[in-house]
């Protein structure tokens, strides 16, 4: 069963691994969720107890409207390499206060893939970008 992880509003540092997280490009992001899926097998030993078996994990970031002071190009080529444009490493951060004191709470996906970016306009608003991305590797904190 995946655990589901939601915020309001965010930021959204991306970088590769040769960019290196100190130099990451910053974007801000509302109606986030993170969702998190483990895969197990559930094995039956010949002493008849069961035990359960990892067989893959992933996680799957939406991010239902994205901003970047870059062009949505410009932000994800200054993170891609020469051999692979769509590679990333993904830090989300809340932003939201609590308390007047910053949130602290993130996670930060590892070596991941984008699998959708979306251009989507509406009368007498900004254009935004949807952004669908998912990844094997990652660390939550907060």
């Amino acid at each position: 069963m995946p655990e589901v992880y939601s915020w309001n509003e965010g930021k959204v540092y991306g970088w590769n691994s040769t960019f290196g997280s100190s130099s990451a490009l910053i974007g801000y992001a509302q109606d986030m969720t993170l969702t998190i899926t483990y895969g197990w097998e559930n094995k039956r030993l010949v002493t008849g107890t069961y035990i359960d078996v990892l067989t893959g994990q992933r996680a799957d970031l939406q991010i239902g409207a994205f901003y970047t002071t870059q062009t949505i190009a410009d932000f994800f080529r200054g993170m891609a390499t020469a051999t692979n444009l769509v590679r990333l490493n993904v830090h989300v951060q809340q932003s939201a206060l609590v308390g007047g004191v910053g949130a602290s709470a993130g996670w930060i996906l590892y070596t991941g893939v984008m699998d959708r970016l979306e251009l989507a306009g509406s009368e007498g608003a900004p254009y935004t970008y949807r952004i669908a991305y998912h990844s094997n590797l990652w660390l939550g904190y907060g």
